[in-house]
């Protein structure tokens, strides 16, 4: 059992009032703090989409923002959408998923996940939609460098190739978790979701 000791309100107390005394177990207190933990995390992460676009609205200009940035960003969070989505709706993902992880058959992934995914991807196709439909000042040199789009055009060729594998040399099509499954491209997908580092590392360089 956990105790939580709470200060009287308001504070500091008058001499009638004495602390409140919860009694937690650990288990729910846990529990409270992971639940807690993760919706400030969906609230601070889902705003920081937001100054962005907005800066460049009340500027009506995108100079100074890498496109690197929100191009690698749309493929990062289309592939973390594609994954929650399947992992949440998938019969047959969260089947394979099951057959192996038979200790904990139920997977991770929750509806916030999906909700933060969907609503980046948005934000994300706003801020990039900035640079060519909205007749924003654009500065010249602010193209796609070669690594960025080498690296979103090799991703789409990856996944297409596993994709391919899975389907040629997977038991049943793929179906059969055991072999070459169709969860082992979706457990691919994340691995996209990389957004950072281009933005990073344009600015470090100035």
């Amino acid at each position: 059992m956990v105790i939580v000791r709470l200060p009287p309100f308001p504070f500091p107390p008058t001499p009638t009032q004495v602390p409140i005394t919860l009694c937690l177990p650990p288990r729910v207190l846990s529990k409270l703090i992971f639940e807690t933990d993760i919706r400030n995390s969906f609230l601070c992460w889902s705003g920081s989409f937001y100054p962005q676009p907005i800066l460049n609205w009340r500027r009506r200009s995108t100079a100074g923002l890498a496109i690197d940035f929100p191009t690698i960003n749309i493929l990062g969070f289309l592939c973390y959408l594609t994954s929650t989505a399947t992992f949440l709706y998938s019969p047959l993902i969260r089947q394979q998923y099951a057959a192996r992880n038979p200790r904990s058959p139920e997977p991770t992934v929750r509806f916030n996940d999906l909700a933060f995914a969907l609503h980046a991807v948005i934000l994300c196709f706003i801020t990039y939609s900035q640079f060519f439909c909205w007749g924003f000042k654009r500065d010249r040199y602010q193209r796609v460098s070669k690594p960025i789009a080498g690296i979103f055009v090799g991703s789409i060729l990856g996944l297409m190739i596993v994709g391919g594998i899975v389907y040629v040399k997977g038991n049943d099509g793929g179906r059969d978790p055991m072999g070459w499954a169709w969860i082992d491209l979706v457990c691919l997908f994340p691995i996209f979701f990389s957004s950072h580092h281009p933005h990073l590392e344009i600015y470090h360089c100035f």
